[in-house]
């Protein structure tokens, strides 16, 4: 696969948020709570063997010093 579509399933991806309950009502684009113990992951691995767990959407969480080979994170920048 290429382009768009070689993006899903290479590693979880850490996120900024901090891994909790979104706030009711939260549809677009929810944050997590202001602080915690673990962060969120999106979007699978390439040991995920769930097709569910492989989607973008896909949220787990892990403590931010845990180290594996199917996380990571992307890079981006803000305008």
């Amino acid at each position: 696969a290429a382009g768009l579509t070689a993006m899903g399933s290479g590693v979880w991806e850490w996120v900024a948020d901090w891994y909790g309950p979104y706030a009711l009502g939260a549809s677009q684009d929810p944050m997590g709570p202001q602080e915690g113990t673990d962060r969120v992951q999106r979007g699978g691995g390439w040991t995920t063997e769930d097709a569910m767990a492989r989607r973008a959407s896909a949220r787990a969480s892990m403590p931010p010093e845990t180290r594996a080979s199917d996380v990571g994170f992307r890079c981006v920048r803000s305008r």
